[in-house]
Formats: structure tokens, C-alpha cells, sequence
């Protein structure tokens, strides 16, 4: 995971967040709402961060998640659409990306899965 910080004509601070399937378990991603849902979560364990990292991520209300393989775009959530999985409450371990779209979804899902 990497942080990149955009400001764009002295608007308010973006914070992106860049996921691949190199940051997360790959067997924990999966589509965990109905197609038929306004909104579509992924979620997926985080690996490599400390429950601080994920934690600061996921509290973050301009944190906007962005899916990449292989240097492309896949799928991108908009600003403060990152939530939290946790262990008894405390213990951050994943995310939870919350997408408009099934099939914005589907390619998130399918890319921090690394599936071709």
C-alpha cells in the first residue's frame, strides 16, 4: 500500500490509497453485498500493515481507495468509501471498499485477487 496525497487547484486534500494483490490475502477478497444493492462492498485482510496503518486509512474521510494490476486503473472507490474490518473491536485487519457499481466491484474483486 502506498499513500499519495493530490491537491488539485487548492481543493481539499485527497489521500489515495494504491491496493494491489500484493497488500492484501488474496483467498479474504470477496463481493460481501446482493447485485441487487445500491452499494457493493469488498472486503479484504490487510497484509504488511499494522492495525495502526489500517486503522488511519479507514478513518481517513478523503481516503479514496484505488485498485491497480500491473500499473492499470482498475477500479477506484470515491473519497471516504474505505471501512474497517476488525478483530473484538479493536484489532484493524482489513478493509471494506464500497463501490456505486457491481461491476466497478467485480474488478476490484478481481484484481487484489490478482485473477487474470
Amino acid at each position: 500500500m502506498s499513500f499519495n496525497v493530490l491537491c488539485l487547484f487548492g481543493q481539499s486534500q485527497t489521500a489515495d490509497i494504491i491496493l494491489s494483490s500484493k497488500d492484501v490475502d488474496s483467498k479474504s477478497v470477496r463481493i460481501i453485498t446482493q447485485p441487487e444493492q445500491r452499494i457493493q462492498n469488498v472486503v479484504a485482510h490487510c497484509v504488511g500493515k499494522t492495525s495502526a496503518e489500517i486503522k488511519a486509512i479507514c478513518d481517513n474521510p478523503k481516503t479514496r481507495a484505488v485498485i491497480m494490476k500491473d500499473g492499470v486503473i482498475l477500479a477506484e472507490t470515491k473519497a471516504g468509501r474505505c471501512g474497517a474490518i476488525t478483530e473484538n473491536g479493536t484489532n484493524y485487519i482489513g478493509v471494506v471498499l464500497m463501490f456505486d457499481r457491481l461491476d466497478q466491484a467485480k474488478l476490484a474483486e478481481k484484481g487484489l485477487r490478482g485473477d487474470k
